[in-house]
């Protein structure tokens, strides 16, 4: 158990310094993220964990790593050994407030970082006095701060650290912190500024109260706002933004305060401009940061319902990164537009497992199918027009490249690719990967039809013979899609027995064993079923349900929630509401068992919000 205390609109704990805590009460306004590090926490230099979204630099090679930034919201106290610690997160204000006592006083900290200027972030502390004594309070800056990169093989764990920015120059003028730095190779020249209304050394009798505040910000401004003025304009804007959630039964607290900290995490890593959002979003550097399918296809939906301008703003940035994708895949002898798998802010491919990052092809289909989705739910064509009819038909031209026709069998096959289900290895037709390309052309060809875009002589032709000639591995016997064609030779698997917890099967059984035998790591048939429900006849979609649903090892935490999704499609509620519960309390019950480790799972929170929308 977590330890967590849930309220209708909050969470708290006692446990307030673990590692655990630090990412459930991490804050974030989609601009800048900071984990839970307050007063007093003893914070290695790679823990802080202040990150500004798009902020990147280069560790080796084209690899990055989203940097961590100096903690503007330093605070050093004199007065130690602190006891009855408890800490609260309020989703209709967003302030973070800790309390404890020592010997000498009682403290209550808060925390804000503004919905209403995104560059703007502060905190204040009171102080009373249960004694006479002296306090020394010193309000900082702290740039002694570093990155602790995280290797992309999930079983390894690195302990060397980086440090990612250089040339800092820190001024004191009067009430005014002037910092000035780079990142470490000058991709970023960064200027944040902090204003600070006390601090120093105080007597305080038995009693006296004595209150310290600042506001800062990331953009370097001088005129800063008081404390208390920009809390009141960031709860007034996060109020706005509650407004236009959906209403749900709240009767149960508990329920009600997992479902909130849910959205209450996507709103909190929205981008506010054209930029994606990271698997961790700005909890954590957790794969460097980087943009994964989780945007498009777990996030997104669930960003239409309660903030389409975020995924909006998703989708612009691979819109923007087009002329990027096509030349990824002239890299790889191909023709159109390929996105990264693990894609950095330069639209670069990031992974560095050749398995993973060269063969996990759907994510090109994945952007599609996410800007078709954006249209029909939005109705806005003219972002259809104007940016997503060239990535349909960039993409399209991929998959033809990418599709190898065999003369034998006359029909175009997709070979070595890895699917949705990472522990198939890489493997051919697989179906999902498929279907998602055959998805991505028919979108390609339906904007020609409409004149959105012009195809080349003769492309149009060969798109329909791919549409009708591209191999669909499909099973009579089971009455549904195999998952490619490799499933039915796989070894028979008892998963109930080697789950013994909900932690992930790699950390018992490496992957060359794993891609051997008949065990799935996340949806990928049941996934393409509820992106594409159109192919499949109810009758197929139950039985995929019952082949594949029993053998998911929900090693991803992207699992659990589209389970949840595809089970109330199917009509079967009882284990909608159980993977339902699973999904809500991912991150908050640490059932997984890396929430600590690897901060939140925005892509789970976004699928988990995806299940609920199916029960209103």
């Amino acid at each position: 158990m977590s330890g967590i205390e849930y309220r209708a609109w909050a969470i708290a704990t006692c446990d307030c310094t673990s590692e655990l805590s630090r990412s459930l009460f991490f804050q974030g306004n989609g601009k800048v993220g900071m984990r839970a590090v307050c007063p007093l926490d003893k914070a290695r230099g790679h823990e802080h964990g202040m990150f500004m979204a798009g902020c990147f630099e280069t560790l080796h090679d084209s690899i990055t790593d989203m940097v961590n930034l100096p903690d503007l919201l330093c605070m050093i106290l004199s007065d130690k050994d602190p006891r009855s610690m408890h800490q609260s997160l309020d989703f209709a204000t967003g302030v973070l407030e800790r309390t404890w006592e020592t010997d000498n006083a009682l403290y209550s900290y808060e925390r804000v970082l503004s919905f209403s200027d995104r560059a703007l972030l502060g905190h204040r502390l009171k102080v009373t006095a249960k004694r006479g004594f002296m306090l020394e309070a010193k309000d900082a800056i702290d740039a002694e701060v570093v990155n602790l990169p995280v290797n992309d093989d999930q079983t390894k764990i690195n302990i060397h650290t980086i440090k990612l920015i250089a040339d800092v120059e820190m001024k004191e003028e009067g009430d005014m912190v002037d910092l000035r730095f780079s990142t470490a190779c000058g991709t970023h020249s960064l200027h944040f500024s902090k204003h600070l209304e006390a601090g120093g050394s105080k007597w305080l009798e038995k009693g006296e109260s004595w209150e310290i505040r600042s506001v800062a910000s990331i953009d370097g401004r001088k005129a800063l706002p008081c404390y208390d003025d920009m809390k009141r304009a960031s709860a007034k804007a996060l109020e706005a933004m509650w407004e236009k959630v959906f209403r749900f039964d709240d009767s149960d607290p508990r329920m009600a305060s997992a479902i909130r900290f849910n959205i209450f995490c996507l709103m909190q890593n929205a981008p506010d401009q054209d930029i994606s959002i990271g698997a961790r979003g700005l909890s954590h550097g957790r794969y460097k940061g980087n943009y994964f399918w989780d945007a498009e296809i777990f996030m997104l939906p669930a960003y239409l319902k309660i903030m389409p301008e975020a995924a909006r703003h998703i989708l612009m940035f691979r819109c923007m990164s087009l002329d990027k994708a096509m030349e990824n895949a002239a890299a790889m002898n191909l023709e159109g537009a390929r996105y990264p798998w693990m894609c950095s802010t330069q639209a670069i491919e990031q992974c560095e497992s050749w398995d993973t990052g060269s063969c996990e092809i759907h994510v090109t289909a994945d952007v599609a199918w996410a800007l078709d989705a954006y249209v029909k739910e939005t109705g806005d064509l003219e972002f259809e027009r104007s940016c997503a009819a060239r990535v349909y038909k960039e993409t399209a031209r991929y998959w033809v490249s990418r599709f190898s026709y065999d003369k034998v069998s006359d029909c175009y096959q997709m070979l070595f690719v890895k699917g949705p289900d990472e522990y198939c290895g890489v493997t051919c037709n697989n179906t999902y990967t498929t279907m998602m390309a055959k998805h991505n052309i028919k979108l390609a060809l339906d904007a020609a039809r409409r004149g959105l875009v012009s195809l080349k002589p003769g492309e149009m032709a060969r798109m329909k013979d791919i549409l009708d000639k591209a191999r669909i591995p499909y099973s009579a016997a089971l009455g549904t899609y195999l998952e490619d064609d490799t499933y039915e030779k796989l070894e028979d698997f008892d998963l109930s027995g080697a789950k013994k917890d909900g932690s992930a099967l790699y950390h018992r059984i490496c992957f060359d064993r794993l891609q051997r035998l008949k065990v799935i790591k996340q949806p990928d048939v049941i996934l393409l079923y509820i992106l594409l429900p159109e192919l499949f006849t109810e009758k197929q979609a139950q039985s995929a349900w019952l082949e594949y649903e029993k053998r998911t090892s929900h090693d991803s935490t992207l699992s659990w929630g589209m389970h949840a999704v595809a089970a109330f499609k199917l009509g079967r509620r009882k284990e909608g509401m159980d993977y339902l519960r699973k999904a809500l309390f991912l991150d908050l019950e640490n059932l997984m068992g890396n929430t600590a480790s690897e901060g939140l799972h925005v892509g789970a929170c976004g699928a988990a919000i995806q299940g609920l929308l199916q029960l209103l």
